[in-house]
């Protein structure tokens, strides 16, 4: 099975997604979290300030006048229709809901005889509207007092999944009067559902004609109450009831999960002690889930956008890395081909890549000098044994011939064994420069260095070699003081090779002139010869190993002493140079930082 090519864009692209998730991870936990520390840092005030304001605009100066009519419970409905937003705070009755609010009025009265007044947020069935016959066709309530937290969630949700059309019928206590209908037991479809406490023996239908309701004719209230709300909401009326529960009020707990709160607020009337009263307000929340409901849009936009985001930076990172970094794999392909042309990398670029790429230019640059200069070596070494094996195939010609004489008894003896020497000392020598010519090429610096006094050098070459300028005429000019750091043995070889050089290539009765004078660097060298001109294109062929020219008179010399000149020139870090000057050949010596 192929592997699939994991390469550096999908590695960057998969980074940036995984990026951008976990930042929004992050940020969705940081602000869920905020927003939960909120809630529970502001529930403490805000169930104070509820119950201020139902002390303040809940009308309970009325509850007085309503307990001694017997009718306590019946203050709720006349109260919260006029203070709506005190008692049943739109809060519960819309999404998201941070706080669910029950609301304890309790009367004082002389015998301290009173029982709790209930201004809690209502679980039931509000209707908004039912058909003609029907009992009320306005709003009215089917209140659902003291059923499981179990069964109110499936209550509410066949309320919500019939859409407010199925039909229901409940048993219980029906207050007419006050729009109330406590429901002991409620069927709505084929569902039923009691609270365990029947005791009411009135009877109400709602769609009792057989006509279709209409769609949302009732509803649960208040809407979108969850479950664990509706536990809570359960435990405060265990609590007020006193009753006993998992997780009392009064052992007030509060965590990220599960919060509680009370407000208390206190009216004392001297005159009227009936209508003193003290107000409860209890506030039961779920911070993280209210977190949670109310940031869920936002952080399911944002899960839509990371991705998105994580290819738009993605796609940054591609154009601004890896496509030049795929240019710079293109540009060490070509150079591991020895190919050092085309380069494409982005040298001016002034971060890492751009260094990387000259560094690259630089290399390239480095190994196509070192690869320039292996082909010429190569080239040389071949020329070179070319032309040593043609130099030593003609004495070993000549020697043969010779021998094959002798063997033949033709010729004279003697004669033949005298030239058969002459040759043998021909590739003796010959022999010798190759082994000088290698040994130079292998050299690198110079063994050993001292101070020489090249003028006196040059006068004691001068001195050697004068047989070789019997009749010509040399004129030297050499100025005093001119010395030269190297090695004096190798510097004699050099300069008596040009001093013989321009001896056996001088016009026959011609003149030589040799100048030595002082230089900021190194001494300067020159030496002329009358002979005949040299081709312009011959003359930095010279230097070559074996090469004499054609014009050559004297083709005596092995065609190595300029080439071993210029080699220990070299490691003297000095320069040579041939041009015609007149009517003869000039040679020139000097230092190569004064080019």
């Amino acid at each position: 099975m192929k592997k699939f090519p994991f390469s550096l864009s999908w590695k960057l692209t998969l980074c940036s997604i995984l990026m951008m998730l976990l930042m929004w991870a992050a940020v969705g936990v940081v602000l869920v979290l905020n927003t939960a520390e909120e809630i529970m840092a502001a529930q403490d005030d805000e169930a104070q300030r509820r119950a201020d304001l139902v002390i303040q605009y809940g009308d309970v100066d009325m509850i007085g006048y309503y307990y001694r009519l017997g009718q306590g419970d019946h203050w709720i409905e006349e109260s919260g229709r006029r203070r709506g937003e005190v008692l049943f705070p739109t809060e519960n009755s819309s999404w998201p809901s941070r706080y669910s609010q029950y609301t304890v009025i309790r009367p004082i009265s002389a015998d301290y005889d009173s029982r709790t007044v209930w201004a809690e947020t209502f679980l039931g069935i509000q209707v908004q509207g039912a058909p003609e016959g029907e009992p009320w066709n306005d709003r009215y309530l089917i209140f659902l007092e003291n059923y499981s937290p179990d069964d109110l969630y499936a209550i509410q949700e066949l309320v919500h999944r019939s859409g407010g059309t199925a039909p229901i019928q409940a048993v219980g206590h029906a207050d007419l009067r006050h729009r109330f209908f406590r429901a002991d037991t409620i069927t709505i479809g084929d569902k039923s559902f009691t609270n365990h406490r029947t005791n009411g023996q009135d009877t109400y239908f709602l769609g009792e004609s057989g006509e279709p309701l209409e769609e949302n004719s009732y509803s649960f209230s208040p809407h979108l109450l969850d479950r664990t709300r509706m536990e809570m909401m359960n435990a405060v009326r265990c609590h007020v009831h006193g009753l006993t529960i998992a997780h009392p009020l009064y052992e007030r707990k509060s965590s990220i999960l599960e919060s509680y709160s009370s407000g208390y607020a206190f009216q004392y009337d001297n005159e009227e002690p009936d209508l003193s009263c003290s107000v409860e307000v209890f506030l039961l929340s779920t911070p993280l889930k209210s977190a949670l409901q109310e940031h869920l849009g936002i952080l399911l936009r944002l899960l839509v956008l990371a991705p998105v985001l994580g290819l738009l930076f993605a796609w940054a990172i591609r154009k601004i890395v890896v496509r030049p970094l795929e240019k710079t794999k293109a540009d060490f392909g070509r150079v591991a081909r020895l190919d050092f042309r085309g380069l494409e990398g982005d040298t001016r670029r002034r971060d890492e890549i751009g260094g990387l790429n000259r560094y690259l230019r630089q290399m390239a640059a480095e190994l196509q000098a070192r690869w320039d200069d292996e082909r010429a070596l190569e080239q040389r070494r071949q020329d070179f044994a070319g032309a040593a094996s043609h130099e030593l195939k003609t004495p070993l010609a000549l020697m043969r011939g010779y021998t094959e004489g002798l063997e033949q008894g033709i010729g004279d003896r003697e004669e033949y064994l005298a030239r058969m020497e002459e040759q043998i000392d021909r590739m003796d020598r010959l022999v010798l420069e190759l082994l000088e010519q290698t040994r130079l090429e292998r050299m690198e610096q110079l063994p050993r260095m001292e101070q020489v006094d090249l003028t006196g050098l040059i006068r004691t070459l001068l001195e050697q070699t004068a047989p070789l300028f019997d009749g010509l005429t040399v004129r030297t000019r050499l100025q005093e003081g001119c010395s030269l750091s190297g090695d004096r043995a190798l510097l004699e070889r050099a300069y008596g090779n040009l001093l013989s050089n321009a001896a056996r290539y001088c016009t026959p009765g011609g003149q030589v002139q040799i100048q030595l004078e002082r230089a900021p660097y190194a001494p300067v060298f020159t030496i002329w010869n009358h002979a005949g001109p040299i081709p312009e294109t011959e003359l930095p062929r010279l230097f070559e190993p074996f090469y004499r020219g054609d014009t050559a008179r004297d083709r005596s010399g092995s065609g190595m002493g300029l080439a071993i000149a210029r080699k220990i020139f070299t490691l003297h870090h000095l320069t040579i140079a041939a041009e015609n000057a007149g009517d003869g050949v000039r040679f020139t010596v000097q230092s190569e930082l004064r080019n």
